[in-house]
């Protein structure tokens, strides 16, 4: 990864969210891990909810609460269950 700023956000977000799936503040279904993960980005993104990076948001929110669940269960990504929301 390099130095860009989106790069820099990306490092400092995956730390975060992998300390706190450590501390298992994250246990739970990976919609519960996305709302955490829809914190950390509105603590640390300067992105104002709405349009083009409110969708940035919620993408992103997903793909992290998937992650954390991987961490979680110590799942790889051929063996992760990348579906969000389903059975609503």
């Amino acid at each position: 990864m390099g130095t860009t700023p989106a790069a820099t956000m990306t490092r400092k977000l995956t730390k975060k969210i992998k300390a706190l799936a450590k501390e298992n503040i994250l246990i739970g279904d990976k919609i519960r891990d996305a709302r955490v993960a829809h914190a950390v980005l509105q603590y640390n993104s300067p992105l104002i909810y709405r349009n083009e990076s409110g969708a940035l948001n919620e993408n992103i929110a997903d793909v992290f609460g998937i992650i954390v669940k991987q961490l979680y269960e110590n799942e790889d990504a051929e063996h992760a269950d990348w579906l969000v929301g389903e059975g609503c």
